[in-house]
């Protein structure tokens, strides 16, 4: 995947857009399978964060945001381990990540 976000601190497009739709109110949804696809710039202009179960380095930088200095290890941990169908949701102002449940999908009809 070809990295959208310059380095070195110059603007971007992704941090522009969700910049002015925040400021607008409007919603911005971003994916990515990896966090690294991501310069860590536009990480401070995200207000809400759905986290499913990542790798080690996701795991990281996603208990950086959630978690206060001294628990960043268990948030680590446990980020790595959230199950099938679940994540956690943080939004800036919570005092931690709530878990939620995701719908799965239908069961296939006699297949």
């Amino acid at each position: 995947m070809k990295r959208v976000l310059a380095r070195e601190g110059k603007p971007t497009l992704l941090r522009s857009v969700s910049c002015s739709c925040r400021k607008y109110g409007l919603s911005f949804v971003v994916a990515s399978q990896e966090a690294k696809d991501f310069d860590s710039s536009l990480f401070t202009a995200v207000a809400n964060y759905l986290a499913l179960r990542v790798s080690e380095p996701d795991a990281k930088l996603m208990a950086k945001i959630f978690a206060p200095s001294d628990k960043l290890t268990l948030y680590t941990d446990r980020i790595k381990q959230i199950a099938k169908f679940k994540a956690w949701f943080y939004s800036e102002g919570m005092r931690m990540p709530v878990p939620v449940a995701l719908g799965s999908p239908p069961a296939s009809q006699g297949r």
